[in-house]
């Protein structure tokens, strides 16, 4: 009897749960929908970089919906701007001119633009992916080149437009949303000449508005609303809703290292050094004069690191200075054919608490070598030893975007190695570094 009564109530106690399970898979199910019912009525949502989509969305918003496969998406051959733009298998851009306009240029993607009438445009840009976009194919309509390619183009130009703005705006204070609408107005014309004037002038009021052409027309409207109110309005006048998105700034898909990271030693001075070089945007990147001077920027960041002397982090910085220099005379270059005795070297450094500079080998976008650069070493991981470290435990400055990251074993996508071999065929170096004399 008692055995039955067990049996029962175990039945009817499994049948509460089941039913509080289901409850509670409604009310979830309930939530969700409602999340996105409430996401859908601000316009597109999702994707990673919300200035992205923006720029996007006024180049060829036909096509980013295509792109997005949402549910404003057209079929592939109901509008040029989509079939005489990419390709129906969403691979491959396709080159074309401005629609409607016979103004001579070339484009790829969304705006991304490498000619007009004789002039070439971003090539460095895409140099930095490892397409030599001089080629005299890419000036002929119809030429196919990968998405993944342009977009990360695209994504480096408004990288470099985002460090440009907050440099030349700098002490506006602006926020995110202000930077962003400036951003698309260089995006577009190359320049925000004459705004700081008239921002010094007549601050974020209507007067600004009425006083600065580039918050004119249909585009510059959607600038001004997004630059006053922070809205982000599509030209199709649907709105992104900024919380839908992963980041609000372009950010590097690199795999970097944040400062305070526990698996790292990382030198003190280099922690306070980075904090500088982000606020003032002081590495290559963020001017496009300083695209050549790695080796220049590595000296002053190693210089800085060692000496705690911060002072030449400031964008008046040029490589001759001799208080830098001085630190790496006649015999500060060591050169090896061995990887693991240069290794050894630099980590019997790193222990002895001074950075170096180390020449490392850039990759392009499909993981193809690129060309040499120079960054500062300024860390470890932790637990490695003189007898066992490797190239992949140093931990690198990079003087390219300021940025912290590991070395990596192989060619990765935008990634620094140690590879004697690439450098060697293309500069005559092995594996070298450079180290503090004083």
């Amino acid at each position: 009897m008692k055995q039955k009564f067990k049996i029962v109530m175990f039945k009817i106690v499994m049948f509460v749960i089941l039913i509080i399970a289901i409850i509670v898979l409604f009310i979830v199910s309930a939530i969700i929908a409602m999340i996105k019912i409430n996401s859908d009525s601000n316009g597109l949502s999702g994707g990673e970089d919300i200035l992205f989509d923006f720029i996007a969305s006024w180049e060829n918003e036909a096509m980013l919906h295509y792109m997005r496969g949402d549910e404003y998406a057209q079929s592939y051959n109901s509008s040029p701007f989509i079939s005489e733009y990419v390709t129906e298998d969403k691979k491959f851009y396709i080159c074309n001119t401005d629609w409607g306009l016979n103004n001579g240029t070339r484009n790829f993607g969304f705006g991304v633009m490498h000619y007009q009438n004789g002039t070439w445009n971003n090539v460095e840009f895409y140099k930095e992916v490892g397409i030599d976009i001089m080629q005299s194919k890419y000036t002929q309509i119809g030429t196919l080149l990968e998405v993944e390619i342009v977009d990360r183009v695209k994504a480096n130009i408004i990288q470099y437009m985002l460090d440009r703005v907050r440099n030349e705006t700098e002490g506006l204070n602006l926020r995110e949303n202000q930077i962003h609408a400036l951003v698309d107005i260089m995006y577009q014309g190359g320049n925000i000449n004459g705004f700081v004037e008239c921002y010094k002038r007549y601050g974020d009021t209507e007067s600004l508005r009425n006083s600065y052409s580039r918050f004119e027309g249909t585009r510059g409207e959607a600038r001004w609303k997004l630059f006053h109110e922070g809205i982000y309005t599509t030209r199709e006048g649907l709105t992104l809703n900024p919380s839908n998105y992963i980041s609000l700034s372009g950010g590097s898909a690199k795999g970097q290292i944040d400062i305070n990271d526990n698996n790292y030693v990382i030198f003190e001075n280099a922690k306070k050094a980075y904090q500088i070089i982000q606020d003032k945007g002081f590495y290559q990147a963020s001017n496009s004069a300083w695209d050549s001077d790695c080796l220049g920027f590595a000296y002053v960041y190693t210089h800085a690191i060692y000496t705690g002397d911060m002072s030449n982090l400031k964008n008046s910085y040029h490589r001759g200075n001799d208080d830098v220099t001085g630190y790496f005379g006649v015999g500060s270059e060591v050169q090896y054919s061995n990887k693991e005795k240069l290794v050894k070297d630099v980590f019997a450094l790193l222990k002895a608490g001074k950075p170096c500079i180390l020449q490392v080998v850039g990759t392009s976008s499909n993981g193809s070598p690129r060309s040499r650069h120079y960054v500062s070493v300024v860390g470890y991981k932790k637990g490695v030893t003189q007898k066992n470290v490797k190239d992949t435990d140093l931990l690198i400055l990079d003087t390219w975007d300021g940025e912290l990251e590991p070395v990596v074993p192989e060619y990765t996508s935008g990634r620094y190695i140690l590879d004697a071999d690439v450098a060697s065929r293309n500069y005559g170096y092995h594996y070298q570094y450079y180290k503090m004399l004083k």
